[in-house]
């Protein structure tokens, strides 16, 4: 069931199999969306779903992306949008869907979580900034306990046509309040640090001339220095913190941690370069690549549990490279490679055609560690009329010689309903095979019905 008004809008999604001829069991599952809108500053959003077990995704979903899940977030949150002040107040909660994930590495409740921070305006090019964040984390008998998390940095930003400089400093304090903490590890730990950066780079283009049209050609050399003195943190627990997976971006950030409970200690240094070709008329891009490098001058002590101190003196190359073969056709590479090994850690492609509205064909290939994990998958979105469309996706393990997943599907859509008819086969998260064929009536505007058929689990 779907709603809509000037300010509100929301959705109430469920399923319900009594009985259950599988499990003997009646399943379940719910989605409950709301967003809510009180004045241009304020909102309020829910996102909560639930299952009644485990396997409900693998027997049901024709979603990939939730067969594969391991957690259900459960969310509300209330949010303030001002000229130069924003906040957030929320609780989370996660439903373990996967039951093999031990204890320990579940994620823990936040109740709540409070997060304001400024949004202020240049002064005479200085851009001041201020986050702060109360999270409170719970988890039965674990470490749990209030985060308070300050950051305050301080940016002076001259930028130009032909370049740019920023140099920033940052402090940051964070303090816990803990409980069921191991013994000979304090209740009250703190940790204050202060950082250094430097980004600058410059800009240089040309006009080029080919076929009689003209043409744009940059050339961006970037350079960012990061200076963060090392603390031993190892008293400090960790509630919601991991570590970032290299790419492009990452080369950019203050700290290599998702979160507050680990700062990383850097003395650092990134090069990068951009190029990119554009046509002169419109500014369209066609072209844009780009390659990197970090330069490290020191170890990188600070570490997560059970995880080794960093001393290689430089990343992995990166690299990326997006090409606009025509209006309707484009490209999308990504390159990860490790110079001290002489190997290529990662390589992704994607091709992706558009031909308007329900007219799309993607096809990628991607390579991970020398080749643990390489695949390759195409997805097809096609109309065969006014009325009839088709629906095809394949993925395939080159790595382990085996299909992944293939799915079909043909609709017929009319003024006011519409009906699909799909199948599929894909491998379960146990490496079995499961097919299945599903049915779908759906009233436009309103909901869907979903008849499912098979779900046979079969041996490869």
């Amino acid at each position: 069931y779907r709603y809509l008004s000037e300010k509100f809008k929301g959705q109430l999604l469920g399923t319900y199999l009594a009985d259950d001829k599988k499990t003997d069991e009646d399943r379940y599952a719910y989605h409950v969306g709301h967003n809510q809108r009180f004045s241009n500053r304020w909102r309020a959003d829910v996102d909560y779903t639930a299952v009644s077990d485990a396997d409900y995704f693998d027997d049901f979903s024709d979603e990939l992306l939730f067969t594969s899940a391991t957690y259900l977030r459960q969310n509300a949150s209330l949010a303030y949008a001002g000229d130069w002040l924003r906040g957030e107040a929320s609780y989370s909660h996660f439903q373990t869907i996967d039951e093999t994930i031990p204890e320990s590495t579940r994620p823990y409740t936040q109740e709540p979580r409070v997060v304001l921070s400024t949004n202020l305006p240049s002064m005479n090019r200085f851009k001041l900034y201020a986050y702060g964040e109360y999270n409170n984390f719970q988890r039965d008998d674990r470490v749990s306990g209030p985060r308070t998390d300050l950051l305050a940095s301080a940016e002076y930003d001259l930028s130009a046509l032909y370049g740019f400089f920023k140099p920033k400093v940052s402090a940051r304090y964070t303090a816990y309040s803990l409980e069921n903490v191991t013994e000979g590890l304090s209740e009250d730990p703190t940790r204050s640090i202060g950082s250094v950066s430097l980004d600058t780079g410059l800009y240089f283009d040309r006009l080029a001339t080919m076929k009689g049209k003209d043409y744009t050609h940059t050339l961006e050399p970037r350079l960012y220095y990061l200076y963060v003195p090392y603390e031993n943190q190892d008293d400090i627990p960790v509630f919601d913190t991991g570590e970032t997976s290299f790419s492009v971006s990452q080369m950019f950030r203050e700290n290599r941690f998702t979160s507050a409970d680990r700062i990383g200690d850097a003395n650092q240094m990134t090069l990068a370069l951009t190029s990119r070709l554009l046509e002169s008329d419109s500014g369209r891009e066609l072209i844009r690549g780009l390659i990197g490098q970090i330069y490290y001058f020191e170890d990188r002590r600070v570490t997560l549990p059970g995880r080794e101190e960093q001393t290689f003196g430089r990343s992995d190359f990166v690299g990326e490279l997006y090409v606009n073969l025509t209006d309707r056709l484009n490209m999308f590479n990504f390159l990860q490679y490790n110079a001290e090994d002489s190997e290529l850690d990662q390589f992704r492609t994607d091709l992706r055609y558009t031909h308007g509205p329900g007219k799309n064909f993607n096809l990628g290939y991607y390579y991970v560690n020398g080749g643990l994990d390489e695949q390759v998958n195409a997805d097809l979105a096609w109309p065969l009329g006014p009325r009839w469309d088709v629906s095809a996706r394949t993925r395939y393990s080159l790595s382990d010689s085996r299909n992944l997943l293939n799915g079909l599907g043909i609709g017929y859509s009319a003024c006011c309903w519409g009906l699909r008819l799909s199948g599929q086969r894909r491998v379960d998260n146990q490496s079995e095979y499961i097919n299945s064929f599903m049915l779908e009536f759906e009233l436009n505007g309103l909901t869907t019905f979903r008849r499912g058929f098979g779900g046979t689990t079969v041996t490869p």
